[in-house]
């Protein structure tokens, strides 16, 4: 059974490579294994990824802003802060690929 996650950002990672660079600036050691001219808006699907040695990849697809904001919407009861810009889904089997996913999504400050 695979889990999902959403991160929402004010900030656009353009980059593969820029986001691999934004991931050790804050100190964490996920690999992501792509080519770092790759542009994020065009990932979908399977990213492969490495983590202490772990295959630790994780599917993903970015969204646009129309989507950031309807994903805050679809929850009115919650704060999501905001207003959000960006926003990536994610879907994962297993713990290190949970764990990718929650590194990748710290880069994305507001």
């Amino acid at each position: 059974m695979s889990s999902s996650a959403t991160v929402l950002s004010n900030r656009h990672l353009t980059t593969v490579g820029g986001w691999q660079a934004a991931i050790r600036a804050i100190g964490f050691d996920l690999v992501l294994d792509s080519e770092a001219d790759r542009r994020v808006d065009d990932l979908g699907g399977h990213l492969p990824a490495h983590w202490e040695g772990q295959e630790a990849g994780f599917e993903c697809c970015p969204r646009g802003t129309d989507d950031a904001a309807e994903t805050v919407e679809m929850d009115p009861d919650t704060d999501f802060g905001g207003p959000w810009t960006c926003a990536l889904d994610f879907r994962f089997v297993g713990f290190a690929n949970a764990c990718g996913v929650n590194i990748a999504g710290q880069p994305m400050p507001t």
